[in-house]
């Protein structure tokens, strides 16, 4: 009995095993990913966009290597043993592009997605991939098995690829784009890993639709899934995960380098900030809406920092306070960002957006008289309470 099973697995041709083991070193690596993306600090959305994103992989990469179990009769050579994994293929590599979509818009706002976005995502790709697929089984558009069971495409079955690409399309040249933008330098590593993920699936892609026979398409995701997952474990180190603003640990970072490159030949500026009155946020309307009003503070923050220069860094320090670092900048470059900032949080009041009105106090320092870091630390947040303190006497 025994050298039968030898004999017989002797007899698989080496292509077969593989595109079997290919597909098996895949699962495995997705496993990993899944069991460890639980214990990093993703947003709660993020996570289960993530591991969503990875388990349709795994779906895709699983059914892909048992309809070519079957095909090669590996398994029982029937009509359903090869049709089934095929439907699920087709239907989960719509679901896999759709959730890798939505997880490069949360990356790239650094927020959940809008439920219109969500809707445009996941509802339509997957309503329109489940009719496709049940005219199908009619039709035979997309694929279908002749009378000797042998698979053959149909004549929509680009239409797979076309509403993939269209997922994953915009959100890769919005990425692409904002690579080459100096107003997002901070973010372009983020911009980076999503602008190269479709490279790789897509270069499979084209492979798979010349040479069937190869196990292109699964790897193709799983390498760039494992790219994205890296890029995104080292800004988990630098970022703050609720804003996705740089965190307070990596702008110590910047800081230190700013003083070691300009120290001694250019002016070097801190902006301190903090919201007025934030604990009456939380305790009147709760934590999740304080969580939202910091959210909105980083947003209306990030577009005055982003207009001023592409060296400013800006980080959530903490708390409600934030922090921009303004390297080779003068007194009037500090003063109109603290400026642009009031102006841009007093646009955001005046839209209504919220309930409450955010208020902010700045305070700025440099590193004129010293270059120690806690000094322009503590100097700036002396300037700012200030300014609080002075906002606290005129409001009461």
């Amino acid at each position: 009995m025994f050298a039968s099973k030898a004999v017989h697995v002797a007899s698989v041709p080496y292509g077969v095993l593989l595109y079997i083991e290919v597909a098996l070193i895949c699962l495995a690596l997705i496993f990993v990913m899944l069991f460890q993306i639980r214990r990093d600090h993703l947003s709660k959305f993020e996570e289960v966009v993530f591991t969503t994103a990875l388990r349709m992989t795994a779906l895709y990469v699983l059914s892909d290597a048992l309809w070519f179990a079957a095909d090669k009769s590996l398994l029982p050579r029937t009509y359903w043993v090869l049709a089934a994994p095929k439907y699920v293929n087709f239907f989960s590599g719509v679901l896999m592009c759709s959730m890798w979509a939505l997880f490069f818009e949360s990356r790239r706002v650094h927020a959940p997605a809008s439920k219109r976005l969500i809707i445009l995502f996941t509802v339509v790709p997957i309503v329109a991939e489940a009719v496709l697929l049940l005219v199908n089984s009619q039709t035979g558009l997309v694929f279908f098995f002749d009378s000797t069971l042998s698979y053959v495409r149909g004549p929509l079955f680009l239409v797979q690829y076309c509403i993939c690409y269209c997922l994953i399309g915009p959100e890769w040249l919005s990425a692409l784009l904002r690579v080459f933008q100096d107003k997002y330098y901070s973010e372009r590593e983020t911009y980076l890993s999503i602008a190269t993920f479709p490279i790789l699936p897509m270069a499979c892609g084209a492979l798979d639709v010349l040479f069937p026979s190869l196990p292109c398409m699964g790897p193709g995701v799983v390498i760039s899934a494992c790219v994205i997952y890296s890029t995104t474990l080292q800004e988990l180190v630098s970022r703050d995960p609720l804003t996705g603003l740089n965190n307070h640990r990596q702008i110590l970072r910047d800081l230190e380098s700013a003083l070691k490159v300009h120290g001694q030949d250019g002016m070097i500026w801190l902006l301190m900030i903090d919201i007025d009155h934030f604990k009456s946020i939380n305790d009147t309307y709760g934590h999740l809406e304080g969580d939202r009003a910091l959210i909105e503070t980083a947003t209306v923050l990030k577009r005055a920092v982003n207009t001023t220069g592409a060296r400013n860094v800006l980080a959530r320090t903490g708390g409600d306070e934030f922090l921009v670092l303004m390297p080779l900048a003068t007194r009037w470059n500090a003063e109109q960002l603290k400026e642009n900032i009031l102006r841009a949080i007093e646009c955001y009041n005046e839209s209504g957006k919220s309930e409450y009105r955010i208020g902010l106090s700045v305070g700025l320092s440099n590193n004129g008289t010293t270059t120690s870091i806690p000094e322009m630390l503590s100097a700036a947040d002396e300037r700012m309470y200030s300014v609080k303190e002075a906002h606290h006497r005129f409001t009461h």
